[in-house]
């Protein structure tokens, strides 16, 4: 959703663009029939205000309790959230923490968190999330604890994380088809690294 209302923005920009042209070129050529461009600039302003107006309704979603600012940082508790979407994650842009130890959470919704620069923590324990969802992961270079119990995850698609995450130290593979092999070698790697196994 996020691309999509960013891409919309820029579509919106450049009928405005294209339209203030027009209007030039009307004003000199055929100043009665100047109304067209307006209402084309009209469109585009229109197009162009949607996407910031959906992100201020977005951004004042009253989470409650779920939303928590410790020593600074930003934590969501999603799990056990009881609503249909997790959209609204393309435009929290600070989160440090982050719970959704959710059934319904898929390799999709991990999409929500690309650009997410400060994410440390991210609590993936019983999702659907696979392989496919850990290349998205790959992108949060802060992460440092990730748990993906019960997910449906491998050692070609934990392995491609291990290659694009040094800073990750803390890891949860309960309850998945990653090998033991594999663990031990990425522990034994860099010191301080621990393992749910």
């Amino acid at each position: 959703m996020y691309f999509f209302f960013e891409s919309l923005f820029l579509m919106g920009v450049g009928i405005i663009a294209l339209a203030g042209l027009w209007f030039l070129v009307r004003l000199f050529r055929s100043p009665r029939r100047l109304w067209l461009p307006i209402v084309l600039g009209l469109v585009g302003l229109a197009i162009t205000a949607t996407p910031v107006i959906y992100t201020r309704v977005v951004e004042t979603i009253d989470l409650g309790e779920r939303e928590q600012m410790v020593d600074g940082e930003l934590h969501l508790t999603l799990t056990g959230w009881d609503r249909e979407s997790y959209e609204f994650l393309a435009y929290k842009r600070d989160i440090a923490v982050l719970q959704m130890a959710n059934a319904d959470v898929t390799d999709a919704t991990l999409e929500l968190l690309k650009g997410q620069v400060r994410l440390k923590t991210l609590d993936l324990n019983g999702t659907q999330v696979t392989d496919q969802g850990l290349a998205t992961l790959a992108e949060l270079k802060s992460l440092e604890s990730l748990r993906l119990r019960g997910a449906q995850v491998t050692d070609a698609g934990l392995q491609q994380l291990f290659d694009h995450l040094p800073n990750l130290k803390q890891l949860d593979v309960r309850q998945t088809a990653v090998s033991s092999e594999l663990i031990e070698s990425w522990k034994a790697a860099k010191p301080g690294r621990r393992v749910l196994k």
